[in-house]
């Protein structure tokens, strides 16, 4: 025989299921639930909480924030400098992260070329990995051609004497 919370008593052989008198009277009286013994010494209450229904937002790419397939493509390629350079030294990309101070997550970007890594974090794990030369290299003034027509254009064309 088994009892259940709605008093009835059923056999384990499926048979049919009929109320137990004694089951059915203290079911249909109204009394607290008491509450388990180690919540009541903490003093914590037992609630219904009622459903809610949640929305999930969910930030859509916008055009704007789309790159170049040439930037992006960069990005990648850097990323996987720094991955190949990291696994190279024998480091996990825990100790990359530990390093340079920043998170796994944010190393895991970093390989994957993601745009969303700050420059700081960027150039920290290059001058980590003993690559700043490729940040050096993209600041450098001298093969930037507009750069040097400008200063070509500041140039007098003829230098006069100064009378003094």
């Amino acid at each position: 025989m088994v009892h259940s919370d709605q008093g009835t008593v059923s056999s384990d052989s499926g048979g049919c299921s009929k109320p137990h008198p004694a089951i059915s009277a203290r079911a249909t009286r109204k009394r607290p639930v008491p509450a388990q013994p180690f919540l009541s010494a903490l003093n914590f209450h037992i609630i219904k909480i009622k459903p809610v229904k949640l929305e999930i937002i969910v930030k859509k790419r916008l055009d704007a924030d789309l790159l170049p397939y040439e930037i992006e493509q960069a990005l990648e390629v850097l990323g996987e400098s720094i991955s190949l350079a990291r696994r190279a030294r024998g480091w996990t990309q825990a100790d990359l992260a530990a390093k340079i101070d920043a998170s796994v997550n944010t190393v895991v970007s970093l390989e994957k070329g993601r745009p969303s890594v700050s420059l700081g974090q960027l150039a920290k794990a290059l001058w980590t990995l003993d690559r700043i030369d490729l940040l050096r290299e993209v600041a450098a003034v001298d093969r930037d051609t507009i750069i040097q027509e400008a200063a070509l254009g500041s140039i007098p064309r003829r230098v006069r004497s100064r009378r003094g």
